[in-house]
């Protein structure tokens, strides 16, 4: 099954109040992570040629889970990934 992350109500309030709040930031940082994951997660269950890249994903992150997780997290991967789901199959041969 397939966690999902809640931001709980100190932390908005905190960013709300435009305080730095460092569980806050780490909420918003693994909520992210955590969509980031799912995008490539259906990118590869709709585009199987894609497999031996899933997989070399996945053993970078068994080997450094922090590292790959700074590389995810930069902002063209979102842009990469979230506009295939909405596009047809041959949208990221591109």
């Amino acid at each position: 099954m397939i966690e999902f992350h809640v931001i709980d109500d100190l932390a908005l309030d905190a960013i709300g109040s435009g305080w730095r709040h460092e569980e806050a930031i780490r909420q918003l940082r693994q909520s992210r992570l955590s969509k980031i994951m799912l995008l490539i997660r259906e990118i590869g269950l709709r585009r199987p040629d894609h497999y031996d890249a899933i997989v070399r994903l996945s053993a970078a992150q068994d080997a450094d889970p922090q590292a790959v997780q700074d590389l995810l997290l930069y902002p063209w991967i979102g842009v990469w990934a979230s506009p295939g789901l909405r596009q047809s199959p041959d949208w990221c041969l591109a």
